[in-house]
């Protein structure tokens, strides 16, 4: 009797496939891994199909789960190419380990290795040498070899009108699976792919650029998010941009730290920004408005004079005076206004 091939300890689907669709306006993705037949009646509707993975997530999910491995996959490339009975069995513990993984990437790869595990031994046993053995391990593992990610910034940087242009030959050899699901208003679209991650990630990418955005990684707090623009905008945030702000003002200062004339000119301004406060709290419209008109102007003169003294035009002593002879401007106002106390 002869003896069946050990198989290792995962699913066994007939056609593996993994899904996505893409729902911009929520910033969401839904992703679905599982049986073809079965995946294509679950986004239809029918829940009670076996599935293997199913979550809706955050937009960008899918992309950050091709986790960056080069030598890892390096050595699956290879070693799935062999099939003789000592590698076969290696290669299914290597099959279970991917499998038993959260990432839902992984699982997906580990149900794609073994259908194609399979494949390949069929070649062999039939003598198939024109089976593109190698060439069919290259794009399985090719985007793990690879940091996708950096290709990514590296296309919208030298492609900027349109990033898919440079992307390689090889994202576009397979056909997607165009999953269309008609619905009271409009329809909902799903891509999957019965071997390679390829189809979706063009399909991921499409979508994004079409919406004119663009991935970024944040200069604040390291983040990779969807930018407005390509290679302008690196703050994700309102929270990141007022911390860059209070970065940037804490430079200054250091860097300031000493100067006599940054500091009168800090000095001045609070003099007078106290004044107007004053005016403020007690309601007094006319010193207001006189007061703001006076406080503009006094500004900009100051500023004009500190950075003149700063560059060794303007002497320390001459800005000093000035800022004295200003002082008396406003409180002339504050006496006409009858704000002027130590209040």
């Amino acid at each position: 009797m002869k003896k069946k091939n050990e198989q290792p300890n995962i699913p066994m689907l007939k056609k593996p496939v993994i899904a996505i669709n893409i729902d911009f306006r929520k910033k969401k993705e839904h992703l679905v891994i599982g049986d073809f037949d079965n995946v294509n009646a679950f986004v239809r509707g029918q829940k009670n199909v076996e599935i293997i993975f199913e979550k809706i997530r955050p937009l960008g999910s899918f992309l950050l789960d091709i986790i960056t491995e080069p030598e890892y996959f390096a050595d699956v490339k290879v070693n799935f190419c062999e099939t003789s009975k000592e590698k076969f069995a290696e290669n299914l513990r290597v099959i279970e380990g991917l499998y038993e993984a959260e990432n839902p990437v992984l699982k997906f790869i580990a149900l794609s290795l073994w259908a194609e595990s399979g494949r390949i031994v069929k070649a062999d046993k039939e003598k198939d040498e024109e089976y593109p053995v190698l060439e069919r391990m290259e794009d399985i593992t090719l985007p793990f070899r690879y940091s996708l990610i950096n290709n990514i910034l590296f296309w919208q940087k030298h492609k900027p009108f349109n990033p898919l242009m440079d992307m390689p030959s090889e994202y576009y050899k397979y056909p997607a699976l165009n999953l269309v699901i008609p619905e009271a208003k409009g329809t909902t679209e799903y891509i999957a792919s019965d071997f390679s991650l390829f189809p979706l990630i063009v399909y991921y990418l499409r979508t994004i650029y079409e919406h004119k955005k663009y991935f970024s990684y944040c200069k604040v707090c390291g983040k990779l998010f969807l930018a407005p623009d390509n290679n302008k905008t690196f703050i994700c945030s309102d929270k990141c941009k007022a911390k860059q702000q209070k970065m940037n003002k804490k430079k200054y200062d250091d860097a300031h730290k000493g100067d006599s004339a940054e500091k009168l000119h800090k000095d001045e301004y609070q003099y007078w920004f106290n004044r107007l406060a004053k005016a403020r709290r007690k309601k007094h419209t006319e010193a207001i408005a006189e007061i703001e008109e006076a406080f503009y102007m006094f500004k900009v003169r100051s500023l004009c004079r500190k950075n003149r003294v700063q560059e060794g035009l303007f002497p320390y002593g001459k800005y000093k005076e000035w800022c004295i002879e200003e002082r008396n401007s406003i409180d002339k106002i504050m006496i006409k206004f009858d704000l002027f106390d130590r209040g």
